[in-house]
């Protein structure tokens, strides 16, 4: 953790799923929040990229990848320079919240609470790939 603090605080960029592995169904799951750690101690920003389509496409424990489309959203960032470890859940939702506005219908947490409630964020644009 400390060498990925020293690096995000050098200039370097991490990819995280802040799930920690592919959905079963599809779906958002719970965040885990070691990224989000990461990006408080370093202070640097968070980046939400909503991906929708990509479990149509290849679904958790398969292994043929089907033709489809994926489309990604990319979010204002959600800043973190000021935050502390205490902070960390208002970081958390308000990231949640912008990768949720990206998502479909059938990608959405059947149990949706406060921190589930989907929005637009401004600035937000996507991109669609095709396979």
């Amino acid at each position: 953790m400390r060498k990925a603090v020293h690096s995000l605080k050098a200039g370097n960029s991490f990819l995280v799923y802040p799930e920690g592995t592919r959905s079963p169904d599809g779906r958002l799951q719970p965040f885990k929040k070691g990224g989000f750690l990461m990006a408080l101690e370093a202070g640097v920003p968070i980046v939400p990229i909503s991906i929708s389509g990509a479990a149509k496409i290849l679904p958790k424990g398969g292994f043929v990848v089907r033709p489809g489309r994926v489309r990604l959203t990319f979010h204002e960032a959600v800043p973190t320079e000021r935050c502390t470890r205490k902070d960390r859940h208002l970081v958390l939702k308000a990231v949640r919240r912008a990768i949720l506005s990206g998502l479909a219908p059938d990608e959405l947490p059947v149990e949706r609470g406060p921190a589930d409630e989907a929005h637009k964020t401004p600035g937000q644009r996507a991109v669609i790939a095709e396979e």
